[in-house]
């Protein structure tokens, strides 16, 4: 290929070849990036490390109720473990038992990135110096971080948790949140895992202190670190080839074939 050709647009040959090293090295590390984060992107899970029976469906035209029952009601069976866990990442928002009036009892919410989940009815017997939570306010959860324990505190026929999931962010405990927000927990949460008995993060940690990337995955890190300052010229002598009066459209479409022709090699 001549050199002209390259010339012509205000590209060298090395220039082409680097962007095109370039573009095949970000391609394949995006394939690989994206993979690894669908791997690790959070997901829900049930509040007990079993199923747990639904006593009450979510239903907001229940005539027992004012507002309609707005979460479910789960059972844990009979010998299992009690223990209500988060169903997905987030940060502790509430922690009390002044919502509706007390009706709820002792209560979390846990605001997540999309959604928040409450949960309510917990046991009252003090789990540590924070009282009948094993978290507080401004926390950070896991999925399967343990919250407390099922408890019959504030309204309450039996032991029993009462879980809410609503979209968006909770608006807090002096006001109960839009029915439109609100979301049925069997819709997000049939067919989910128990809660795992050891919380497991959904983020991954630092590159460094784990193997989400491969010895390949840096290599081409650091092949796109040292290209940079050589694209930061490409786009210079674009951008002046342009402002120079040449044909925008032509350049590209000249750029696009050149590239295909170095990256076939």
């Amino acid at each position: 290929m001549a050199h002209a050709e390259f010339d012509e647009i205000g590209f060298s040959r090395r220039d082409l070849m680097a962007l095109s090293s370039l573009t095949i090295a970000w391609i394949a590390l995006s394939e690989i990036l994206t993979a690894k984060a669908a791997n690790a992107a959070d997901v829900w899970t049930r509040p007990f490390t079993t199923y747990g029976r639904i006593s009450r469906p979510f239903n907001l035209s229940d005539p027992r109720y004012a507002n309609g029952h707005r979460g479910a009601d789960y059972h844990q069976d009979p010998g299992g473990d009690s223990t209500v866990r988060a169903i997905r990442p987030g940060r502790v928002v509430y922690a009390g038992n002044r919502i509706a009036q007390g009706q709820l009892g002792e209560t979390l919410v846990i605001q997540h990135a999309s959604h928040w989940s409450l949960y309510a009815h917990l046991h009252d017997y003090p789990e540590s110096s924070r009282g009948p939570f094993r978290v507080g306010v401004g926390d950070d959860v896991l999925n399967g971080t343990a919250l407390g324990l099922k408890g019959t505190t504030g309204y309450s026929t039996g032991p029993h948790l009462h879980l809410e999931i609503g979209r968006g962010t909770w608006e807090g405990s002096s006001s109960r949140q839009s029915h439109a927000n609100l979301v049925n927990p069997e819709a997000l949460l049939a067919g989910a895992p128990p809660a795992p008995t050891k919380p497991r993060p959904t983020t991954p940690p630092p590159v460094e202190e784990n193997d989400m990337f491969t010895d390949e995955d840096r290599k081409n890190l650091n092949d796109l670190v040292a290209l940079a300052p050589t694209i930061h010229q490409i786009n210079r002598r674009a951008e002046t080839a342009i402002n120079e009066g040449r044909d925008r459209a032509a350049a590209l479409a000249r750029i696009e074939k050149l590239l295909g022709q170095v990256a076939s090699r």
